[in-house]
């Protein structure tokens, strides 16, 4: 019982604290017609230190990107050789593989549409304009500007690539599962 009713006083005591807590000890009211006074000034994000690092942390992402695509095309090519292969050897045994070529050959395309690309952007990553060798900001708006054409290339690069390689991967899945490997049954005991 004394255990019910201290339970019962704890109880009572946190929701009436809680409901104090609630009200509002000072009062807001708008300002006047009359107040001439001007609100404080946002924080000013232009400052050079400020400005400075994001080119310098963007640049490195670009950076970043850049080597990216440049794997990933070093890779594209022996891709591409193991899905001909992958090809050839279909027909060998008669298979319809007109999909898959097809996927394939927008796939080879697409990249040689998109290595100008990559090759502008790789040479203005390794100029650096605006920047050191270290990344570091020199010049702000050369800077930018280095930025922007980078951005441009690696966009122009994205938009010739589109969807042609997530195309072929489907198209080999398809394929897969139209031509399944051939399974050895298990000997009956």
């Amino acid at each position: 019982m004394k255990n019910m009713i201290r339970n019962f006083l704890l109880t009572a005591l946190l929701i009436a604290t809680l409901a104090i807590s609630a009200l509002p000890l000072t009062g807001a009211s708008a300002a006047s017609p009359a107040d001439t006074a001007t609100p404080p000034a946002p924080k000013d994000n232009t400052h050079p230190a400020t400005l400075n690092a994001r080119l310098e942390l963007a640049f490195a992402r670009e950076q970043v990107l850049v080597k990216r695509i440049g794997l990933a095309s070093t890779r594209s090519e022996a891709f591409i050789g193991k899905v001909q292969k992958m090809i050839d050897k279909a027909r060998e045994e008669s298979k319809d593989t007109t999909a898959l070529q097809s996927s394939l050959n927008s796939f080879k395309s697409a990249m040689v549409k998109a290595k100008p690309f990559y090759t502008q952007a790789a040479s203005i990553a390794a100029a650096h304009t605006g920047f050191d060798a270290a990344g570091k900001v020199t010049d702000a708006a050369q800077a930018r500007a280095t930025l922007q054409s980078l951005k441009t290339a690696l966009q122009q690069h994205r938009e010739a690539i589109g969807d042609t390689f997530k195309n072929l991967r489907a198209a080999i899945q398809a394929f897969r599962a139209a031509n399944p490997k051939a399974t050895i049954e298990p000997l009956a005991p």
